[in-house]
């Protein structure tokens, strides 16, 4: 039964999800998107449920900082060979179509803006928490319907082992 928890939530929260992330623009390659994943843990005196999703979605949910980014402006050059950089440059050939010259200066702009202006510079934030408080009542309803089918189930398995004795 744990499965299909599992399942019902993944089915009411993965597509809020992506929605809300398309709404915010943050759909470039749908990678994102692709390792939504839920997953449903029981334990004997309690429930946790896990979404699972790319480490950079826990930035574009809580925005990062400017004094968190990892780029010292007018710091030493070092070609752009930190992960940080590489990986705006790989977003720059990817959103702009452009060759990796071009892409190396546009990923050293955005890392100067994101130094003064922290990450996204959009500010669209809390993709997962607009989704989860949008979704409250419908997940509290999923989980409260699971151990109602699940006390139900007990009751009748000790109801028809009572029976059998």
């Amino acid at each position: 039964m744990i499965k299909q928890l599992s399942e019902a939530l993944a089915t009411l929260i993965i597509p809020q999800l992506i929605s809300e992330l398309k709404r915010q623009g943050h759909k470039l390659t749908g990678a994102l998107i692709e390792s939504f994943e839920v997953r449903v843990k029981e334990k004997t005196d309690s429930i946790s449920i896990e979404f699972l999703m790319l480490k950079y979605g826990l930035s574009l949910n809580y925005g990062i900082k400017p004094e968190k980014i990892p780029y010292t402006i007018g710091g030493a050059p070092r070609g752009g060979t930190s992960k940080y950089i590489k990986g705006l440059i790989d977003f720059a050939i990817k959103k702009f179509h452009v060759e990796k010259r071009e892409a190396k200066q546009i990923a050293f702009a955005i890392a100067y803006k994101h130094k003064k202006e922290g990450y996204p510079l959009t500010k669209k934030i809390s993709f997962f928490d607009n989704v989860l408080k949008m979704e409250e009542e419908k997940i509290e309803l999923l989980i409260q319907d699971y151990y109602e089918a699940t006390i139900e189930l007990i009751i009748k398995e000790y109801v028809t082992f009572k029976k059998a004795i």
